[in-house]
């Protein structure tokens, strides 16, 4: 609860500073950074983050930019009509493309996703169970770029429909070694855990897009710190600063790894070092 507080104490703290800074002025265009009507603790963090990496460019103040973290304030910008440019941060690929097909019509928006490049879990995947690792993914819009045309012959589609049990969609993993965890809704907070299960017994595992998905029971996931989304918010920036154009919406190229040691243990597999499988997703990422 103390670390809630503090936490939270720390994002008044930067929205006060973002005011006193960014906010802007009389007839001068400023950056301005919208963390949305209900800051979660992360939210809290990755704004005062983007605060600070921000306000280390001076040569940035005059800018006519929005800033928004989460899914609720990219809503909240695109509603007010004024045309200013929006770079969207701390959401999905998967909310970005939904809020922007609700929307309708063409806007001056981009995005830094919080959720990895469904290929750089794919890198990962083989980088821990082996190059002949047959890989699963739920057959979604978010797995368009691994499916469309497949990436690779080791991929396999899971057929999947809205409202699908999810026991007869994990039958279809039997021949599987591994399925990758997508922001595509098919594996939420209700059913991952009897996924895990299920999947446990046949020896499938499962490879997500946060940290937090190695905690409950994927094998290993690629991950954004908060550090690099703020780090890929600023590149963007200078983009926008350089060019008055909005580059593509990205997924940050400095990912991480988290894995899980005992499920690991648990399946009697060795798996390479932390900083290894860094380097590797990575590398990957850079050859493609």
């Amino acid at each position: 609860m103390a670390a809630r507080m503090e936490t939270l104490l720390r994002y008044f703290r930067c929205a006060l500073l973002c005011v006193s800074v960014l906010v802007p002025a009389i007839s001068m265009a400023q950056i301005e950074i919208d963390p949305g009507p209900e800051p979660t603790e992360q939210g809290a963090a990755l704004t005062e983050l983007i605060g600070q990496t921000l306000e280390m460019h001076p040569e940035w103040s005059t800018l006519d930019v929005r800033v928004t973290i989460g899914p609720a304030a990219l809503r909240r910008a695109l509603n007010r009509g004024d045309g200013k440019p929006v770079i969207a941060s701390y959401l999905t690929s998967t909310d970005f493309r939904r809020i922007i097909d609700v929307a309708g019509r063409t806007i001056r928006v981009t995005a830094v996703f919080s959720n990895p490049d469904p290929q750089d879990q794919f890198t990962l995947a083989r980088a821990v169970l082996g190059e002949n690792a047959l890989i699963g993914v739920f057959d979604t819009p978010s797995a368009n770029a691994l499916l469309r045309p497949p990436i690779h012959d080791t991929i396999r589609a899971l057929k999947f429909r809205t409202g699908d049990d999810i026991d007869g969609v994990l039958r279809q993993a039997g021949s599987l070694n591994a399925i990758l965890v997508l922001p595509d809704g098919v594996l939420t907070r209700d059913n991952i855990n009897h996924a895990v299960r299920t999947l446990y017994g046949r020896r499938v595992v499962l490879i997500g897009h946060s940290e937090m998905l190695s905690r409950v029971g994927s094998l290993a996931s690629v991950y954004i710190s908060p550090e690099n989304i703020a780090a890929a918010v600023a590149d963007v920036v200078s983009q926008y600063a350089a060019t008055q154009e909005l580059m593509a919406p990205v997924f940050v190229e400095e990912v991480d790894v988290a894995v899980n040691p005992r499920l690991a243990r648990s399946l009697n597999l060795t798996l390479p070092s932390t900083s290894i499988l860094v380097r590797t997703v990575r590398e990957g990422r850079r050859r493609r």
